[in-house]
């Protein structure tokens, strides 16, 4: 029986990620910070609230 309490560890990483750039946090925050919208999720039901 599998163990639902731990995630599953990979040994290598997935092929789509390895052609994707290196990620470079973006350290400085937005100065002002008023939005006409925040989308949290970007599956469906996160852009089906949005709209």
């Amino acid at each position: 029986m599998t163990d639902l309490k731990t995630a599953p560890r990979y040994t290598v990483g997935a092929g789509w990620n390895a052609l994707l750039p290196r990620r470079v946090p973006n350290e400085q925050l937005p100065k002002e910070r008023r939005y006409h919208a925040i989308v949290v999720g970007g599956g469906y039901t996160g852009l089906a609230a949005a709209r």
